[in-house]
């Protein structure tokens, strides 16, 4: 996988179960189901924010997709805030990567 944007997908979390991971033993597994149909899990460690790392059902998320042993998994999870998926695509459907200056406007 590279760097560029082209290596990210958007998505939104179509569901989330706690497993009890982490020190608190609070963390959860969720789901994303990326635009092209594709579902994807993750766990809240993949999750890029400060603070708590939650997702919700229904939040729109920016990843990175990785093929793990045959299982999808989504990596470098960054939740986009108060976003449509047709807000971060451009007419040719190539995923736009939104820069700090994007999120602030969120």
């Amino acid at each position: 996988m590279t760097d560029s944007a082209a290596a990210y997908l958007v998505g939104q979390v179509v569901a989330s179960v706690a497993r009890g991971g982490g020190a608190r033993g609070t963390g959860s597994v969720y789901k994303i189901r990326a635009d092209s149909g594709e579902e994807y899990t993750c766990e809240y460690i993949d999750v890029v924010t400060e603070g708590f790392r939650t997702l919700k059902t229904g939040d729109v998320v920016r990843f990175a997709p990785v093929d793990e042993m045959g299982e999808q998994r989504a990596r470098q999870i960054l939740k986009i805030a108060d976003a449509t998926l047709d807000d971060l695509y451009t007419e040719n459907s190539t995923p736009l990567v939104p820069d700090e200056t994007d999120l602030e406007e969120l």
